[in-house]
């Protein structure tokens, strides 16, 4: 079961880091750039916008000690959630057959009632973790 459930989690790394799921820090840094472009540019004109840039490389100096990739909050889950996210994945797989993890993503990621389906675990159990 341990090669299966490999298999899984390199799934599930792969594809969250594929569709490119967005998390609380990139908000956060997004809006606190965001918010000194147009700040900066509102009182000082072009400078301005090149000060709220420089805010933006701030913002994510700030939030790189919280932020962590989607591919690695799975990797660093806890061994029971590990275990829940094979599960679910497994129950959206259904009795679908692979030789080895390059197997398992190609028919994955070529069928896109799959693809949904445990692009919708994954998000699940990453907002579970999240709570």
């Amino acid at each position: 079961m341990a090669t299966r459930t490999d298999d899984v989690m390199h799934l599930c790394c792969e594809m969250s880091a594929q569709i490119k799921l967005t998390w609380t820090s990139s908000i956060n840094a997004g809006l606190i750039t965001g918010g000194a472009v147009v700040v900066g540019g509102l009182l000082f004109g072009p400078v301005g916008i090149l000060l709220g840039a420089i805010g933006g490389g701030v913002a994510g100096w700030l939030t790189s000690p919280n932020f962590k990739s989607v591919p690695q909050i799975l990797m660093e889950s806890t061994p029971e959630q590990k275990r829940r996210l094979y599960e679910d994945v497994m129950a959206a797989l259904g009795n679908l057959t692979w030789r080895d993890a390059a197997h398992l993503l190609a028919i994955v990621m070529n069928n896109p009632t799959l693809k949904n389906k445990v692009t919708a675990v994954v998000m699940n159990h990453i907002k579970n973790i999240n709570k």
